[in-house]
Formats: structure tokens, C-alpha cells, sequence
């Protein structure tokens, strides 16, 4: 069972040192470490050098995660791959944990863990409360409410992910949350290690990056893979937070100046018109404040 471990990184000088230790230290050696450097201005692709030949640095322009993620995935020719962040890191044994899953599980194409989130603090680090691994039976359950594992904790069967296409390379897409969706949605078996074996690194800036951009994005994932696999009940209940989340989304964007904010709303209104009423009423002051700023014709 030959592995690959993928690295996508972005300016990561900071941290890539510190991941590519501790993926050189797995119980379980890969048999390629590749660095997939995503077009960085400062020393990543120079720091992961220093690993050679151990480790190889590819480059290429700037295109975000999916489309690294992706041409590290065409580089390699292993059968299995294991993503890693550049600013995450792995405890020793994860590697070897998840392979002797995958052994004893041969009809699996996928295997994730839970992961603990961390940060800096003083020169400190602060281990924040771990999050399991939801149980491999329930997966595809979970999936249709949330993200439920990181990028960084998944093994992935390589023919598998080329056959359904990798990562979304679309920027207005939550490119990890859509790929596990189509997995499940294609049959693909799941398999997990619920303890924690990866460490989430927490930035300081994390807690008030764009938001809204991601609420966007999840949006659109729930309106594209989620809804038209339920019913019923299940379904119910995810149009219902498609529409409330479209509604606050519509109030974010109202509090930043957005224009789209008229539109948002709408969405929200014309997905559940029976829901939570005062809608309406935000609705007509977004549209009021749109009528005041159409420019008036001059009478002479």
C-alpha cells in the first residue's frame, strides 16, 4: 500500500518547516512527500528545499488550493494520498493508524481522523477541545450538515480521486466540503480513525477572516449537493437553513454596503415563503434603499 503525502502551500514560511518534520517523522515513512508551492512570494518553496531529497518542491502559479491539491495529485504515483496543510501538523503514528484501518477495511477508498485545534500564545502552544471523528456509518448523515473532517486528516484512494475529478478549482466553492460530498454521493466507502491525529492550526487573524464569503460559499454548496439528495423531513429541515442563512447573510451584506444584499434576501424569501416572516419587512427597506440610490432624471 504506497502513500503519498500532498502538501499545497502558500507562503508558509512560517510553518512549512515545522509540518515537513513532522511528516518526515511518521511511524509510517511515505514513500513521496511532494510540495505543491502555490505560486508563494516569500521563502516557502526555499525552506521545503532544504528537505531534498527527501521531499520535492513543485511550483506554479497561484491558484488556489483545489488546483494545487489537484496537480500535486497528477505528480504522484502512489495508490494512496494523504493531504497536509503546510501550517498543520500530524501526531507520529497517524499515518500508520490509518493504513492499518484501510488493511482491515479493503473496500474503503477513503479514511479520515478527528483533529485538535491549536495555537500560539507567548511562544506557547494552547491545545483547544478535540474533535472526534464522527463514526464512518454516520458520515454521509453528517456530511449533509456540516463539515465533519479536515483536509489534512483524509487518506485518499488516488484512482478514486481522479475518477470523480479531485477538488473543485472553482474559488466560490468550500472545495473540501463539495469533494467529500461527491464521494458520498458516488458510493465511495468511508472509513475512520476518531481519535485526534492531526493538529488545526488556529492564526491569530482566523477568528475574523472573511466570513461572509465562506457563509456564501456554504450556501451554495447546500442549494447544489445537499438539497436535491433529501426528503422529507431532512429536507425540510436543510431549506429551512438555507433560507435563514441567506437571510443573515442578506444582513451582513447590508451592514458592509453590499448591493447584493436585495438579492440575498430574495433568495432567502422565494426558497421558503412561509418561514420566518420578518423578511418581508427587511426585504422592503433593502429594496427602498436600492430605489433611493437610482439617479433621478433632471427637469429643466
Amino acid at each position: 500500500m504506497s502513500i503519498s503525502i500532498l502538501i499545497p502551500a502558500y507562503n508558509a514560511s512560517a510553518f512549512i518547516a515545522e509540518t515537513l518534520e513532522g511528516a518526515l517523522a511518521q511511524t509510517l515513512p511515505a514513500d513521496d512527500i511532494l510540495v505543491v508551492d502555490d505560486g508563494s512570494t516569500d521563502d516557502t518553496a526555499a525552506i521545503a528545499a532544504r528537505f531534498a531529497p527527501r521531499v520535492r518542491v513543485l511550483s506554479v502559479p497561484n491558484s488556489k488550493l483545489g488546483a494545487a491539491r489537484n496537480f500535486g495529485v497528477s505528480q504522484v504515483e502512489t495508490e494512496w494520498v494523504a493531504f497536509l496543510d503546510a501550517d498543520d501538523l500530524w501526531k507520529e503514528d497517524k499515518l500508520e493508524r490509518q493504513m492499518e484501518e484501510l488493511a482491515r477495511q479493503p473496500r474503503a477508498d477513503i479514511c479520515y481522523t478527528g483533529h485538535v485545534p491549536f495555537s500560539m500564545e507567548n511562544d506557547a502552544v494552547r491545545l483547544h477541545q478535540a474533535v472526534p471523528g464522527c463514526p464512518a456509518e454516520s458520515v454521509v448523515q453528517k456530511l449533509h450538515k456540516d463539515f465533519i473532517f479536515l483536509p489534512s486528516s483524509a487518506v485518499i484512494r488516488r484512482s478514486v480521486l481522479l475518477d470523480i475529478g479531485g477538488f473543485s478549482p472553482d474559488p466560490g466553492v468550500s472545495e473540501d466540503w463539495d469533494l467529500w460530498l461527491r464521494l458520498a454521493h458516488a458510493g465511495v466507502q468511508f472509513v475512520a480513525c476518531e481519535e485526534p491525529l492531526v493538529l488545526y492550526r488556529i492564526h491569530p487573524n482566523s477568528l475574523t477572516a472573511d466570513k461572509l464569503k465562506q457563509r456564501i460559499k456554504n450556501v451554495r454548496l447546500y442549494r447544489e449537493q445537499i438539497l436535491p439528495y433529501l426528503s422529507g423531513q431532512a429536507r425540510r429541515a436543510a431549506l429551512k437553513h438555507t433560507s435563514d442563512e441567506n437571510a443573515s447573510i442578506a444582513y451582513l451584506m447590508k451592514e458592509k454596503g453590499d448591493s447584493r444584499c436585495l438579492r440575498t434576501m430574495t433568495s432567502s424569501i422565494v426558497g421558503l415563503p412561509f418561514g420566518n416572516l420578518w423578511r418581508y419587512k427587511a426585504w422592503l427597506g433593502m429594496l427602498l434603499v436600492r430605489l433611493k440610490a437610482i439617479p433621478q432624471p433632471h427637469h429643466k
